[in-house]
């Protein structure tokens, strides 16, 4: 005698919407780690001594380091992570040696960037300052006279690295 088993789409669609959720959660979760990761990367590097360099035209060649004169440029390095358009989690965007202004546009930027994402989930790390991309490495610049600095490029092969393990790791590619 066969035995019939009759589960209600509703309970079907239920569990499956259940579990789309709580992989979106996994994946936010994991993504603002890595973001963590970046920011904290990008705002560690070495950088040279204010006071050692007074005599502005005989400061020598210092790459790949860039001079943090303000704390504008590392108060500006966040992220944030967005699912379908809207921010649902974001680094806290400290100043760092008084760099209020730099945060402040770091977030402004992080945050004006999650609209050309309107679909998906989302982790953009940023380095917000007007002059970012005029410091950091040539091959991202926009300008010729790009000075060469690391200022985010480490921090996105970090993310370029463990995105991809992450993914792994969850069965997801």
């Amino acid at each position: 005698m066969p035995i019939t088993l009759n589960t209600p789409k509703s309970k079907i669609t239920s569990y499956i919407v259940e579990r789309i959720k709580r992989m979106e959660q996994v994946l936010v979760s994991r993504l603002c780690y890595i973001g963590e990761q970046c920011v904290n990367h990008a705002r560690n590097l070495p950088s040279p001594n204010v006071a050692d360099y007074n005599d502005l035209p005989k400061i020598p060649p210092h790459q790949p380091n860039y001079i943090d004169w303000t704390g504008n440029l590392r108060s500006s390095i966040g992220y944030v992570v967005s699912v379908d358009g809207e921010i649902v989690n974001e680094s806290r965007f400290e100043p760092i040696k008084g760099g209020t202004e730099g945060a402040a546009q770091g977030r402004e930027y992080a945050e004006s960037l999650v609209s050309q994402y309107p679909k998906g989930i989302c982790l953009i790390v940023v380095a917000g300052m007007r002059y970012a991309e005029y410091v950091t490495e040539m091959r991202h610049a926009k300008y010729a006279a790009a000075r060469g600095y690391d200022v985010i490029d480490s921090a996105e092969l970090l993310a370029r690295q463990l995105v991809p393990q992450m993914l792994k790791q969850l069965g997801l590619q």
